[in-house]
């Protein structure tokens, strides 16, 4: 009875993604050039990159799925950086396509669908989440896919929602946001189903709110920043509340419940950023709608102020953005080690070990020493590897942009 059960949902999802497609348009071309676009950028700065030490602890102690899926293609693959971190380039791509469907199936001009892309690939959050080991980009996908699903055929995938609930830890702000709509449209059966899946993942999980209260709000404040951008989020937070007023769509749902429920957690303890915040991407396209909107309710003469805004805030992404993507262009100006510099060095200070034949290193850097490891240079006391002041004395080298940053001396003990 259940496989049949089964069977037919299957059967009346694919009846209605047939009744729900559309041909491809001009505006699919243009996504599609935008995601290669940004592929190209991310698939740079895979090259660029060396794992950092919160990486690696990630990579090897975190037991989350995503980082047990990258250990198992470590087991195939060896540790090879650029395999581990194809997984995030796909996810990136998946995602662009899940949320321009989110787009196309929302607003009402598609064109304003290539806005919305064009504003998610300069957010400092997404770009961090598509080169770092970090677990935001699935997180991103699995949220992106109930709510494509939802705005595309207008149900609530409960069968996913089932999986998800056993899954994955992550699916605590989709059934809290989920169940809030449901009890909002007298949706009874789905608001206990939300429920009991809710308290199932919790019991799963050890979701644990106990201990000493500390206060993390500034600290949760600063990465939502980082996420977004300031401005962005300002604006984000105000459509957002417009959607929940005067909308009735789940989409404003997950992303208030994602940001509300971090900030008030943060305020006794700290909070799996990575898991809960970046669910509030979803409402993207709301925020698109919103001021739009906006501009449609005024005459033209009033809507100077509403572009000026605009323009600061694609400005300030422009920023951020050129920052994360390019921020080695400050060694012109200073040898001093810049804010992203534990993403760098490492890969090549091996590279440099290895021309000089040399597989095993001593330092007394802890992390370094971890970094070196992942990429074929083992621990030997017998050499050590010390930092240098002198550029002539200096063994290894490491420059960006014709610029000594780094200088090394091997001692033999």
């Amino acid at each position: 009875m259940l496989f049949k059960d089964i069977l037919l949902y299957i059967r009346l999802w694919i009846n209605l993604s047939h009744k729900t497609s559309r041909k491809l348009d001009i505006i699919d071309l243009f996504f599609i050039l935008i995601t290669i676009f940004s592929s190209v950028i991310i698939l740079t700065m895979f090259h660029q990159l060396s794992l950092s030490e919160k990486e690696l602890n990630n990579l090897f102690y975190n037991n989350h799925f995503f980082f047990e899926f990258l250990r198992t293609l470590i087991k195939f693959f060896g540790t090879n950086a650029f395999v581990l971190k194809l997984p995030l380039l796909i996810l990136h791509i998946l995602n662009l396509m899940l949320l321009y469907g989110i787009c196309r199936h929302t607003l009402k001009n598609k064109s304003h669908s290539l806005i919305c892309i064009m504003i998610y690939i300069l957010l400092p959050g997404v770009n961090l989440s598509a080169i770092l080991l970090i677990e935001c980009s699935w997180i991103i996908f699995l949220t992106f896919f109930v709510g494509y699903i939802y705005t595309r055929y207008q149900k609530i995938p409960i069968i996913l929602l089932a999986i998800l609930s056993i899954a994955t830890s992550g699916a605590t702000i989709l059934l809290i946001a989920i169940a809030i709509f449901s009890l909002k449209n007298k949706q009874n059966k789905i608001f206990i189903f939300c429920i009991a899946c809710l308290a199932i993942n919790w019991y799963l999980y050890d979701f644990d709110i106990g201990g000493k209260p500390q206060a993390y709000f500034l600290e949760t404040l600063a990465q939502i920043a980082i996420l977004y951008s300031p401005l962005l989020f300002i604006y984000y937070a105000y459509s957002i509340y417009w959607s929940l007023r005067h909308q009735n769509t789940i989409l404003p749902y997950i992303a208030a419940t994602s940001i509300v429920f971090c900030i008030i957690l943060s305020l006794r303890q700290n909070i799996n950023f990575y898991i809960l915040i970046p669910q509030s991407l979803v409402a993207l396209p709301i925020m698109i709608q919103c001021f739009m909107n906006d501009l449609k309710v005024r005459l033209p003469q009033f809507r100077k102020n509403h572009y000026v805004f605009a323009s600061l805030i694609l400005l300030f992404l422009v920023l951020q953005t050129s920052v994360i993507f390019g921020n080695k262009i400050t060694y012109l100006f200073s040898n001093k080690p810049n804010f992203a510099s534990n993403y760098y060095f490492a890969k090549e200070i091996a590279m440099e070990l290895k021309k000089l034949n040399i597989n095993a290193i001593h330092t007394t850097s802890p992390s370094l020493r971890k970094q070196l490891a992942f990429y074929g240079i083992k621990d030997n006391k017998n050499l050590i590897l010390l930092p240098s002041k002198s550029l002539k004395k200096s063994d290894i080298i490491i420059s960006y942009n014709n610029t000594p940053i780094y200088l090394f001396q091997i001692y033999k003990k």
